[in-house]
């Protein structure tokens, strides 16, 4: 089973959640806040959405941390 964690907790991180949520071959973690963000980027899943910012120059760091674990 494919883990999947989710970068943010707005709208946009909310119905990523709810969309892969449907599917059978996935687990989906529940949206993390700012306060959660450092977990879920260490959680060790298999794909990690950043749904936090459209600039990519502003997720760099979250994205090598996500990589990294």
């Amino acid at each position: 089973m494919t883990q999947v964690a989710i970068v943010g907790d707005g709208q946009l991180a909310r119905g990523v959640a709810r969309a892969l949520s449907s599917r059978a071959d996935l687990t989906v973690l529940p949206p993390a806040s700012r306060s959660l963000q450092d977990a879920a980027l260490r959680s060790g899943a298999d794909v990690v959405v950043i749904a936090t910012t459209t600039r990519l120059a502003d997720v760099t760091d979250a994205i090598r941390t996500a990589v990294e674990h």
